[in-house]
């Protein structure tokens, strides 16, 4: 099989983009807001228009980033499911700590997310 270079190079520049993504995810509401922030602006509306972001969003043929996130984050699991489980991203996705714990709320595991 042969790969090109642009391929590898847009494999790479993705992955970590995909990462910072994953990572604002976590602030879903702030995402969704700068989104529909873009897509009024595109849209030429204003907040004064009174039209809902669902109308902006089917007029601009636009999907949602929150979706594509949870998407990518869905085929990545899938992924490291079909991995055997003597790989890293299967043990560290199976990985329940043992030993004592510290203070305050637990931690969020890969699955708890």
């Amino acid at each position: 099989m042969k790969t090109s270079v642009c391929s590898i190079f847009a494999d790479d520049i993705k992955s970590p983009y995909i990462y910072c993504l994953q990572e604002k995810a976590r602030n879903a509401r702030r995402i969704l807001a700068a989104e529909m922030k873009y897509m009024r602006r595109t849209a030429g509306c204003t907040w004064t228009d009174y039209k809902t972001n669902l109308h902006i969003a089917k007029e601009l043929e636009i999907t949602p980033v929150i979706d594509k996130l949870l998407e990518y984050k869905r085929n990545w699991i899938q992924h490291v499911n079909r991995m055997p489980r003597d790989r890293l991203p299967s043990i560290m996705k199976h990985y329940c700590p043992s030993g004592g714990r510290n203070r305050g709320r637990p931690l969020k595991r890969l699955l708890d997310t």
